[in-house]
């Protein structure tokens, strides 16, 4: 099974993720055949976050467990950041097939363990704990008979991770319980809804964990590396002050893609002040050019970059305070015209992963980002008609938003635009400006016009103070030195 079938069975099962729909089975030319072919295509859903892989789960870990999903060991799946509900918080199960919530064990490490040929031992594993915690997963799949499409097809589908809730950590003092013989019990309005006991867990806890750290160095389990260009040129890295040139990054993956990596993930901005369509049709230049050099120093064709693209947006107490946000129309167009760009390229088109915002809700988060109090009314407005977890893509709704705000902003001389696609002068009084955040706001404007005029202003570790007000007002200072810790060499898991 190539990297291309691989791809495009993850892209098939995430359009149905994000779609709610379901499949009764992958096609056959893209179906996993082996346990190894289902983590090379549930691999490529890294490259859908823009956050950090949050950590790991391991599905039907009991024999009841196990015959539900119709398999016949455990498997090891992803939990994404996006998907991760915080303690205390809410979720609207929808369509969720398996209706099922599991008490679980969640350990969070204190250090890797790195891929190696020989298997860890308990005894290891426990020691790069740092903390165990009580959670709930709440599993789901994209698949309508999940119990009849075998080990690879589930693995394939993150081995039906879905929500995930950590809870508090324990008291250090459970490193002396025996976990195996613990029970944990879940109520439901008060009411014990249920209770499991560790043995459960392939015989307890800790080996459950020993066999999933084992699983993953089996599996050759190594992360892409992430880079944040932010600007696709350049100039536009000039006008934002990231100060990394194109022939540094480069040297930077060259390295990578020498010692063993094979994906790259690049992040990416669209809408930066001063931006045009040749800025970003840059980003589309610089991953061929990833590519171009991971084949060159690997001396392999399976190498890989996903470029992923938020649209920008101006925030309170920095520089661009008082810059126009880019429309959404002008926003999606620019996407299109890079996403066409890429994929016509018969050389590395195939190579390059493709994810971006569109600029709808990046509007809606520009209102939010730089609104005065009349946008409160707006909130409460898109809530009184039924606007839930609108961070999430399947419950957003433009539309709602866009109703609420012509409504509630009728007769006060501003629209959705005017907190948004529009440009503030130095004079206008903004709704934050009674709130200090240490910067000084003259300074903000002075930096902000050398943005316009792409002046990179240096770091002031290295150079004499730039006087931006933090520093004698927060009494802070700047201290550089040694760490006590050993930062090198990387060690990716």
């Amino acid at each position: 099974m190539n990297t291309d079938k691989q791809q495009a069975a993850c892209d098939l099962l995430y359009r149905h993720w994000r779609e709610g729909t379901r499949l009764e089975n992958l096609p056959e030319d893209l179906r996993p055949q082996t346990r190894a072919q289902g983590y090379a295509v549930q691999g490529c859903i890294e490259a859908y976050t823009n956050q950090p892989l949050y950590g790991w789960k391991i599905a039907a870990t009991s024999i009841a467990g196990q015959k539900h999903i119709g398999v016949d060991g455990p498997m090891a799946g992803r939990l994404l950041a996006e998907r991760v509900i915080p303690d205390g918080g809410s979720c609207v199960l929808g369509n969720n097939l398996m209706q099922v919530m599991e008490l679980e064990f969640a350990f969070c490490m204190g250090r890797d363990l790195p891929p190696r040929p020989e298997p860890y031992t308990e005894a290891e594993v426990l020691d790069a704990v740092a903390s165990l915690h009580p959670a709930i997963e709440i599993p789901d799949s994209r698949y309508e008979h999940f119990a009849a499409v075998g080990a690879g097809q589930l693995i394939a589908d993150n081995a039906c991770a879905h929500r995930f809730v950590l809870g508090p950590a324990a008291p250090e003092a459970w490193r002396s319980l025996d976990l195996a013989a613990h029970r944990g019990h879940a109520s439901k309005s008060g009411v014990l809804a249920g209770e499991g006991i560790g043995s459960n867990v392939l015989g307890g806890p800790v080996t459950a964990l020993t066999w999933l750290a084992n699983e993953l160095s089996r599996n050759g389990r190594r992360s892409g590396l992430r880079f944040a260009p932010e600007g696709g040129s350049e100039r536009m890295r000039k006008v934002i002050n990231k100060m990394v040139s194109e022939d540094d990054l480069i040297a930077t993956v060259a390295a990578a893609y020498s010692h063993g990596w094979r994906q790259v993930k690049l992040y990416f901005m669209c809408g930066l002040p001063t931006e045009t369509d040749q800025d970003v049709l840059a980003i589309g230049d610089l991953a061929k050019r990833v590519i171009a050099t991971g084949r060159e120093v690997s001396g392999r064709r399976d190498i890989r970059c996903t470029v992923s693209i938020g649209g920008f947006i101006p925030k309170p107490h920095t520089p661009f305070q008082w810059a126009a946000q880019l429309d959404a129309e002008t926003t999606d167009a620019r996407l299109a015209k890079l996403r066409e760009a890429v994929r016509s390229d018969r050389q590395y088109g195939k190579a390059i992963g493709f994810r971006y915002h569109d600029g709808k809700p990046g509007i809606i988060e520009g209102l939010l980002s730089r609104g005065d109090r009349r946008v409160g009314k707006i909130i409460e407005a898109v809530w009184r008609d039924g606007g839930r977890f609108d961070g999430w893509s399947e419950h957003f709704s433009y539309q709602r938003w866009a109703a609420c705000a012509e409504k509630e902003l009728d007769g006060t001389g501003v629209d959705l635009e005017w907190y948004t696609t529009r440009e503030r002068e130095y004079a206008e009084v903004l709704p934050w400006d009674h709130l200090d955040a240490g910067l000084d706001r003259d300074w903000l404007w002075e930096d902000w016009q050398d943005a316009l005029d792409e002046v990179e202003v240096e770091d002031c570790r290295w150079t004499p103070c730039f006087d931006c007000g933090v520093c004698p007002q927060m009494d802070t200072t700047i201290q550089i030195g040694p760490t006590g810790r050993s930062l090198l060499p990387l060690t990716p898991i």
